[in-house]
């Protein structure tokens, strides 16, 4: 004799609003809310303590504040003139060089530049003392040279001359991470004589009052990015800094809407697939999570590429397709800024790109969501001064990115499971897998319109 649940089947009733286990139905404690909150707390901790250890390193830097032009036609007072070249890609390994090729062909009119740079300087002893980290000054009438701290090479040859490594510049220094630099003398003109971007090199550049010629100078000017790597241990601990902030934050979101779910009908049949398939729900959190973090700890390693990458989406944001949205940060606006935030991340990148394809092609969403996360971590790895401080507010804008991307994943993946079990015969199924996609569409555009809101209000009215 079967008693009324024995009975009770899918296809009577569909799916239950939420799967009747202990764990599901009981709504997380205070205490288990607040406690991802310390692992906010001390990344936010973290990430401004380095910041600050960062900031009293570059107050020693000799030319912390420098300035560098690669092209220019004067020289402004107070400048250093210079010289100088790429290095040759014959003194790289084969497949540098064609890597090297591959992305310069690919991109065509944005530009790649893997190869480090030699420039020739005239400058007194006092002043090559000055900006040296370790080793010797170059001899005059010599074929020696210091080296930025990312620069690759002991030696190379350009021009049919071998150069040799004698020094390194001071780590800091803005814009001379990849270059060498050499006396110039009549040793080394030659080097340059085919070869030749003039330009020169300011000291204080970036502090300094300008006159209007100068200025005019400065305009017309070429300049190298005046940005300067911090040491590896200080990358991967504002790396694990923010890990532990992307985490808290994504723990205490989940938690937060789960204990929400269970006073709000509505919200329970919003978080109801996530209950359901629990270990999917993970899964893509480690998917999503993994994909940002593994590429900012290879872009730790990869320093080179990375400036490449970087300045390429700057490019993007300030001239390019996405420039609407550099100008609506720039024109103060905070609900312009923040809607032009929210239209790109959700609208185009999230429901245009990744919702509503994978309504047709399963998975296609999952496999842009992951891209776009390899791509932004790799570009936002903290490995250059400055970037600490600036993590420090952004990464809460990051922790709810992530988890509005995880959410918008876990929609269209979830969707396949629930049309694979509809054509199984599951007659309940289609239903859930509608209610997985609009609830994955609601809850990533809520959070990335908050995510939107605070990228604004942090960078401009908080500047």
């Amino acid at each position: 004799m079967q008693t009324a649940d024995e009975s009770h089947t899918p296809e009577d009733s569909g799916p239950t609003l939420v799967p009747d286990t202990a764990e599901a139905i009981t709504p997380p404690s205070r205490l288990r809310l607040a406690v991802p909150m310390l692992f906010v707390i001390a990344g936010m901790s973290v990430l401004g303590i380095l910041s600050y250890l960062e900031h009293k390193w570059i107050e020693t830097v000799t030319w912390k504040d420098a300035l560098i032009s690669r092209s220019t036609r004067a020289v402004p007072e107070g400048s250093y003139p210079t010289a100088s070249r790429n290095i040759d890609t014959s003194n790289f390994p084969p497949e540098s060089a064609v890597f090297d090729q591959s992305m310069s062909n690919a991109l065509g009119d944005l530009n790649w530049s893997r190869r480090e740079r030699l420039t020739a300087i005239e400058m007194p002893d006092a002043v090559w003392e000055s900006i040296l980290e370790s080793g010797n000054i170059p001899a005059p009438n010599s074929m020696e040279v210091l080296a930025g701290p990312l620069c690759r090479l002991e030696e190379f040859t350009v021009a049919f001359r071998q150069f040799k490594v004698v020094g390194r510049i001071e780590a800091g220094t803005p814009g001379l991470s990849f270059s060498y630099l050499c006396r110039k003398d009549a040793t080394t003109e030659t080097v340059f004589a085919e070869s030749n971007d003039p330009g020169w090199i300011d000291p204080i550049g970036q502090t300094r009052d300008l006159d209007d010629s100068d200025q005019a100078i400065k305009e017309d000017a070429s300049f190298l990015v005046p940005m300067a790597p911090v040491s590896k241990m200080t990358s991967y601990a504002a790396l694990a800094a923010i890990a532990l902030i992307v985490l808290g934050c994504g723990i205490t979101l989940n938690r937060t809407l789960h204990r929400l779910s269970h006073r709000y009908s509505t919200l329970a049949w919003m978080i109801a697939p996530a209950l359901e398939y629990r270990g999917l729900f993970i899964a893509i959190h480690a998917v999503c999570y993994g994909s940002y973090f593994g590429a900012s700890l290879l872009a730790i390693r990869m320093p080179i590429e990375n400036l490449n990458i970087l300045m390429i989406v700057s490019e993007i944001f300030t001239q390019g397709d996405l420039s609407h949205i550099g100008d609506a940060y720039l024109s103060g606006n905070v609900f312009s800024a923040a809607w032009a935030t929210f239209w790109n991340n959700f609208v185009v990148q999230t429901f245009m790109m990744s919702i509503l394809p994978s309504l047709i092609i399963p998975f296609a969403g999952v496999l842009k969501t992951v891209f776009s996360l390899l791509l932004a971590g790799f570009v936002l790895s903290p490995i250059w001064v400055g970037y600490t401080g600036k993590m420090t507010f952004h990464s809460v804008t990051l922790s709810l990115e992530c988890q509005a991307y995880v959410f918008a994943a876990f929609a269209i993946s979830v969707y396949v499971v629930y049309m694979v079990r509809w054509f199984g015969g599951d007659r309940g199924a289609l239903n859930s897998a509608l209610r997985a996609v609009i609830s994955g569409t609601v809850l990533s555009a809520t959070i990335l319109f908050a995510a939107g809101l605070y990228e604004a209000v942090t960078l401009i009215a908080w500047n």
